[in-house]
């Protein structure tokens, strides 16, 4: 059977969103769909940055009613969070979510209850924990070498 290919939109085209083409367009399964920013000359930047032709938004709830996408990296500013990943998640759509998580504590919880409520998954943006420092110091930390945290 032949693996299904997954259509991300990238929401938010300021600079980190061009990390998220680039995923898209290298990762095996998956293909940029969407690009989404308010500021249509953004979009269009992102969108032609990619080697594909994504569709173009200036509102994310029109990505989100779009049946070609399946994933969905929130890259807007950060108190914006929670309202792009709720509306995800009720659309049925699964989310990586550049860090900060939210802007409050109970917007977290408010986004994980979503993505419970709506069986799909969330990810927040933590890539720099796998950077080869930071799992030594990692390894420091818990062989005691450094003393006590």
């Amino acid at each position: 059977m032949p693996m299904r290919t997954l259509g991300y939109a990238v929401i938010g085209c300021g600079r980190v969103a061009l990390r998220h083409v680039e995923a898209a367009e290298t990762i095996q399964g998956a293909c940029l769909a969407a690009v989404v920013d308010a500021d249509q000359a953004k979009a269009t930047a992102l969108a032609d940055a990619s080697n594909s032709s994504p569709r173009m938004y200036r509102d994310y709830s029109e990505a989100l009613a779009d049946p070609s996408v399946d994933v969905v990296a929130v890259a807007v500013p950060t108190q914006m969070h929670r309202d792009v990943t709720v509306a995800a998640a009720q659309a049925g759509k699964h989310i990586y979510c550049e860090k900060a998580m939210a802007a409050t504590p109970a917007q977290c919880v408010e986004m994980l209850a979503a993505t419970r409520e709506n069986g799909v998954k969330l990810t927040i943006g933590h890539s720099t924990r796998w950077q080869p420092a930071v799992l030594m110091a990692r390894r420091l930390i818990d062989q005691g070498a450094i003393g006590e945290v």
